[in-house]
């Protein structure tokens, strides 16, 4: 009896394990195993731009996992695109898959960040980079180009003025250029440590009311992502010349001013409360 379940249970267990194998080699996603390449048969899609096409197979890739695991899943699918320089695509794809999925819509900036944040490496151009992004999930892929940008840059007070007037197309449209002023206001909070007052300073230094205010607002709502542990930073691989290459998280620039903390439970209108005047417009608004 016991050898006849034995064998049993050795059928099932081959069973399942060639139905696991097969589905991982299709491009499916399995609890505990590393995520698979996106199969060859998805390429057609891609190459026409077919985000429905290219949604469902995300949908399919994705559905055996939960969690942490699913939304890494969705990540993954959009990076791959994103080194196809498909950014785009990567876009409208997860538009469509946050018309239909609420874990996520909620969070589609986080996942519009990320595409931004890898769409952009040194060599690229720019403005270029920007017309791929859209404003779907509160900008997020505008924002994200422009902390790759300072993470490989730097940030020093000349690259800050200079980069939203130097790019024609960043400089001349109106809505590209708010994009990019606010985005540097995420990337300054990036490089220094999630230092509000820091941050804030910088976004000083553009030289008018309209690109200040509106860089303020990138490093609120960067603030707010950081505070709630949604912030995600470039990694800027060894020997990028970036000189905090090789860190943990080496876009951040190292930070010798006291750490200013994310919240203060006696105070429910911190930040706000502990900055200059000149900063509560927008810190309120946010």
């Amino acid at each position: 009896m016991w050898r006849k379940i034995g064998l049993i249970a050795g059928i099932v267990l081959g069973v399942v394990l060639g139905v696991g194998a097969y589905l991982y080699a299709r491009g499916q996603a399995l609890p505990g195993l590393p995520l698979a390449p996106l199969p060859r048969s998805l390429a057609p899609a891609i190459a026409a731009g077919d985000s429905a096409a290219v949604a469902a197979a995300a949908r399919a890739r994705c559905t055996l996992v939960a969690g942490g695991s699913r939304k890494a899943c969705f990540e993954d699918f959009l990076l791959q695109l994103v080194r196809q320089d498909r950014v785009r695509l990567a876009m409208g794809t997860l538009d469509l898959l946050g018309q239909t999925d609420d874990d996520i819509r909620r969070y589609g900036h986080d996942y519009s960040h990320v595409v931004g944040i890898n769409a952009w490496r040194p060599g690229k151009d720019l403005g270029t980079v920007y017309l791929q992004c859209n404003e779907r999930f509160q900008s997020g892929c505008y924002h994200g180009v422009i902390q790759a940008f300072f993470a490989y840059e730097g940030t020093d007070s000349a690259k800050v003025v200079h980069l939203c007037h130097d790019h024609p197309i960043l400089r001349d449209n109106a809505w590209l250029h708010f994009q990019c002023v606010h985005g540097i206001g995420h990337g300054l909070l990036q490089d220094y440590s999630m230092n509000l007052p820091r941050a804030l300073a910088g976004c000083d230094v553009l030289g008018n009311y309209f690109d200040s205010e509106s860089c303020y607002g990138g490093a609120f709502m960067e603030f707010i992502l950081g505070g709630r542990g949604q912030s995600h930073h470039t990694h800027v691989p060894e020997g990028a010349g970036h000189e905090m290459a090789g860190m943990n998280h080496p876009a951040m620039v190292p930070d010798t001013a006291p750490r200013f903390k994310v919240r203060d439970r006696s105070d429910p209108l911190y930040p706000c409360s502990v900055l200059g005047s000149r900063y509560e417009r927008s810190c309120y608004e946010m």
